[in-house]
């Protein structure tokens, strides 16, 4: 039987090789990407496999470009035909996913307030 993760990338989810150390700043960087595009669907528990996959890939090359246009503020040169690739990639796989955010369902205020008071809870 297979599980799905409760959020998208926590732990070695990305990198489930022994030998990577997901303490990277790469690592960390990749997963609070993914963690922010699988809230902008509407959270990790609404999204498909297929979801999860290219977000995951997504936030990889989102690292890759953000390593590239790092190096270029430094001053090394910029491979525009690599960077142009990724970045039509990434705006291919995003479209793909969706690029509008879908809000999570809190649920009803009403309800919300009805079952704290039959808990006997609420403000005094």
């Amino acid at each position: 039987m297979v599980t799905k993760p409760k959020t998208l990338i926590s732990g070695k989810a990305v990198f489930n090789l022994p030998e990577i150390d997901g303490r990277t700043r790469a690592a960390r960087l990749s997963r609070d990407i993914a963690d922010a595009i699988a809230n902008d669907l509407g959270g990790p528990d609404n999204l498909t496999e297929v979801q999860r996959q290219l977000i995951r890939r997504l936030a990889i090359m989102c690292v890759v470009a953000r390593g590239m246009e790092d190096r270029l503020a430094l001053g090394e040169d910029l491979n525009i035909g690599e960077y142009s690739t990724l970045t039509n990639a990434l705006r291919r796989i995003a479209a793909d996913i969706g690029l509008k955010r879908i809000p999570k369902d809190m649920g009803n205020l009403n309800d919300y307030l009805q079952t704290v008071a039959a808990a006997g809870g609420g403000a005094e």
